[in-house]
């Protein structure tokens, strides 16, 4: 069952569904959804049509909007701003509105293509990051496989266009790298795999 604390507010056509919590000052509003359990805390904001999924935990002053979709295991704090057509998965860390870069509309089916940063387990030593390409997701270098070493990918083109959705996705490529490395740059801390490790007894 749905929880909504006395001090949050869900108005609109918004619903908070399933076993998902807001709490704190927390506002879900227009035609959002908070469901599963997802937790939305603190002065969070959840709205327009922006979904927040599965466990994902949107906290502190950061605000979820348009139609961007926060699921998974994803966690959206501190002062971040998640908006437009942003897909969040996995284990994101979005802390800051730069943890995560939109790119789009890319390729033959006009996609939004969000790369973010992403914990990728206690044996890492920097953050990591995951490309979500429509139902596709991985890596960087493993998108850059994707589009050169699997003909069937553009069965379908016609001729010419081949070339040019392969350079739509090797320009998301290059102009993510940057960001990538940006987020390695900065090592894991102890508190980091604590926060990490807390979630995912809690997920068990």
């Amino acid at each position: 069952m749905s929880y909504i604390a006395a001090t949050a507010r869900v108005s609109g056509s918004a619903w908070v569904c399933d076993s998902a919590r807001v709490s704190g000052s927390a506002r879900v509003s227009d035609s959002a959804r908070v469901a599963d359990w997802a937790r939305v805390s603190g002065s969070a904001r959840v709205s327009d049509s922006a979904r927040v999924a599965d466990w994902a935990r949107v906290a502190g002053q950061a605000q979820v909007s348009d139609s961007a979709w926060v699921c998974d295991s994803a966690r959206v704090s501190g002062s971040a701003r998640v908006s437009g057509e942003a897909m969040v998965y996995g284990s994101a860390d979005i802390q800051h509105t730069r943890h995560y870069l939109t790119i789009g509309p890319v390729g033959s089916e006009d996609r939004t293509v969000t790369i973010h940063r992403h914990y990728d387990g206690p044996d890492s030593t920097q953050w990591g990051h995951l490309v979500v390409a429509g139902r596709w997701r991985g890596t960087l270098d493993q998108l850059d496989t994707q589009i050169h070493d699997h003909p069937a990918e553009w069965e379908d083109c016609e001729e010419g266009e081949e070339a040019q959705w392969i350079a739509d996705y090797e320009a998301v490529i290059a102009m993510a790298r940057p960001r990538v490395a940006e987020w390695a740059a900065k090592p894991l801390t102890d508190a980091d795999h604590a926060r990490w490790a807390d979630r995912a007894e809690v997920e068990a």
